[in-house]
């Protein structure tokens, strides 16, 4: 398995531990896509704009 990340950060057996995890960010995003929280499509066009969307909606899903 190969990682863009830094080895002193996150040797190998984190990455694939990372990776297997990786099933409940999908999860999240899909439920935030669909019927769950029935988020619209928002469209932005600065990153700090992008980023503070997406932490209110994980938050939302947490929330919810």
């Amino acid at each position: 398995m190969r990682s863009n990340v830094d080895p002193d950060r996150l040797d190998a057996t984190e990455t694939v531990r990372a990776y297997k995890n990786l099933y409940g960010i999908e999860y999240a995003f899909r439920s935030l896509k669909t019927i769950d929280l029935e988020v619209r499509p928002i469209y932005h066009r600065r990153e700090h704009r992008v980023r503070a969307h997406i932490l209110l909606c994980m938050l939302a899903h947490y929330v919810e």
